[in-house]
């Protein structure tokens, strides 16, 4: 970065970040957006920097890998990235030896623990948890029937919006991370993990799921596409670096959340997990 300007880690030219996404990673691929977050907002000198890169990788496309790599430069307290490239190819070998490309559907975490392990970051410790132990407010909003995204805009007061963290496709299923805030205040009000057959939905409905620009549970109740969600699992998590971030933590908490099944005629289309940060009302 020289004088507030990002410079492309590919071409060294100067990259318009004033859009919603810079004109210059056409073509480049997610290699280039991680190695550009490295090489160009990586001040490790404060957590609150490491924070702002996160803020901005937020609205591209597939920022798992760039959290990797911040990661693994907070770890070892490298405050300046001469090459960014050899770094990001790092962190995929120690993601591909640790098997991250792997992760059963019967995790506790899957999807979510899938996505974190292809982007090579640490799983957050889970177990599972009887929905009686589950404290309030947490309880009533995971101890339900209800549509999601319905419960939490009950519970917060207002609609929420989806920010897209990743996504994939792979094996004729649609993966993605996103995190859902507040509508008007941008405060986070839960991170999830999806995965959808897309050969399950019509084509109008398949098309706003892939736009990413609405919660699931709001897609499929405007499309009057009928389901069946069925838990599986209450879960008690416990962050990783990654997930605190995201949630605006300072110290490690207990979180609870639950992982679901989704099934159409009898027949499982999907698996979700979802994650609530701290919730104080």
């Amino acid at each position: 970065m020289i004088d507030g300007v990002l410079l492309c880690p590919v071409s060294g030219f100067p990259i318009d970040t004033r859009g919603s996404k810079p004109k210059a990673f056409a073509g480049l691929g997610n290699d280039a957006k991680a190695m550009s977050i490295v090489n160009g907002l990586l001040r490790p000198e404060s957590d609150d920097d490491h924070l702002v890169a996160r803020e901005r990788v937020k609205k591209w496309h597939n920022p798992d890998a760039a959290y990797a790599v911040v990661a693994l430069c907070k770890e070892r307290g490298i405050k300046k990235v001469a090459r960014p490239a050899s770094l990001f190819v790092e962190v995929q070998a120690e993601a591909s030896a640790a098997g991250g490309a792997a992760a059963p559907e019967s995790g506790l975490l899957y999807p979510l623990d899938l996505v974190y392990r292809r982007a090579g970051i640490e799983v957050p410790r889970v177990e599972v948890v009887q929905p009686d132990d589950i404290p309030l407010p947490y309880r009533s909003l995971l101890v339900h029937d209800v549509d999601m995204t319905l419960t939490l805009e009950r519970h917060f007061g207002g609609r929420v919006a989806l920010r897209p963290l990743s996504t994939f496709i792979d094996g004729g299923s649609y993966f993605r991370r996103v995190l859902l805030v507040q509508e008007y205040a941008g405060q986070p009000v839960e991170m999830g993990a999806i995965r959808m057959r897309l050969d399950a939905f019509p084509d109008e409905i398949r098309r706003r799921i892939l736009e990413n620009e609405a919660p699931l549970g709001r897609i499929l109740r405007d499309g009057r596409f009928e389901y069946e969600s069925r838990v599986r699992a209450f879960l008690a998590v416990t962050p990783n670096p990654e997930m605190m971030g995201v949630f605006w933590m300072r110290e490690p908490r207990v979180l609870y959340g639950r992982r679901t099944e989704v099934l159409r005629r009898g027949a499982k289309i999907g698996d979700i997990v979802e994650v609530l940060p701290l919730v104080i009302r």
